[in-house]
């Protein structure tokens, strides 16, 4: 009856024929609707096979890239821990987020003391104005005056004391 088909969809089912009132038209497009779900079900059944395919394919390539990433970071920490220069990093802010064994060494700082801090905390005060100005130069898109040579300058050390240094500044974008 109509009740029990109402329950069946509601449950459900597609459709429902009520013995006895169903005419012919009624029964083919009723077959016609069962036979486009089939359709469009074994349609989204492939669909998603191949989608399952592709989401295995691209995390496997992406877990072979973490893979490499973690390889070239442990490089790059052995090369940066083990250097005999001062290796410091900062970012576009001029806050210190790098800070190598031999900048402890040089400058008198702790890595714990200096990242986090401005890289002024060890350019000397007579420097800094220019420091700034350059690099505020830089970010807009500026003349590099500086960046890529090597230059004789002078450092600040913890004690207050300033000592020679050279310099050499490279860009680093991650």
């Amino acid at each position: 009856d109509e009740d029990l088909g109402r329950r069946a969809i509601q449950l459900g089912a597609e459709d429902y024929l009520v013995k006895g009132k169903s005419s012919g038209a009624m029964i083919a497009r009723t077959l016609r609707y069962a036979i486009e779900r089939k359709r469009l079900e074994t349609g989204l059944r492939v669909a998603n096979k191949a989608l399952e395919h592709r989401v295995a394919e691209r995390t496997a390539a992406l877990e072979a890239a973490l893979v490499r990433l973690q390889e070239s970071a442990s490089r790059s920490q052995a090369l940066t821990e083990t250097a005999s220069d001062a290796i410091i990093v900062a970012d576009h802010h001029g806050r210190i987020v790098g800070w190598n064994p031999a900048a402890e060494r040089m400058f008198g700082y702790e890595q714990s003391e200096a990242v986090g801090r401005p890289l002024t905390l060890v350019i000397p005060e007579r420097y800094r104005a220019r420091h700034s100005e350059g690099t505020k130069r830089v970010l807009s898109g500026g003349e590099r005056r500086v960046i890529g040579k090597t230059v004789q300058l002078r450092g600040l050390k913890r004690s207050g004391s300033e000592f020679p240094l050279e310099l050499s500044l490279s860009p680093w974008e991650t």
